[in-house]
């Protein structure tokens, strides 16, 4: 009670781990953590294909990024290119699932071609 705002200081061994769903605090025991994580290692994987056509670009312009290859690594630099030329030849667009970080949540990704003088 003599607190700031009434309340009291708690060891941390006391502390649970919870959840937010809607405006409930969810408990989750340790035992039941390990179901809530979703094992990831970090990478980039070329799931599928979309004709040019068939997506609206605009639609997904909220995020933008821009793959590069490493600078010192030739094999990439060439695999990139000859990836890029492929999917602007075929006019076509893919999808990938990247993720960032081991064990961080996945991305859906759409890469699209881009290729200008001196730079692709």
């Amino acid at each position: 009670d003599e607190a700031p705002g009434g309340k009291r200081d708690v060891e941390r061994e006391e502390l649970a781990k919870g959840y937010e769903y809607g405006r409930t605090a969810v408990h989750i025991a340790e035992s039941d953590e390990n179901v809530t994580t979703y094992e990831t290692r970090k990478g980039l994987d070329i799931i599928g294909f979309v004709p040019r056509e068939k997506y609206q670009r605009y639609m997904g312009m909220s995020k933008t990024n821009v793959i590069i290859a490493q600078k010192t690594n030739d094999k990439a630099s060439m695999a990139l290119s000859s990836f890029v030329h492929s999917l602007y030849e075929l006019d076509s667009y893919a999808i990938a699932r990247f993720v960032r970080l081991d064990n961080s949540k996945p991305q859906i990704l759409l890469l699209a071609p881009s290729i200008e003088p001196d730079f692709e």
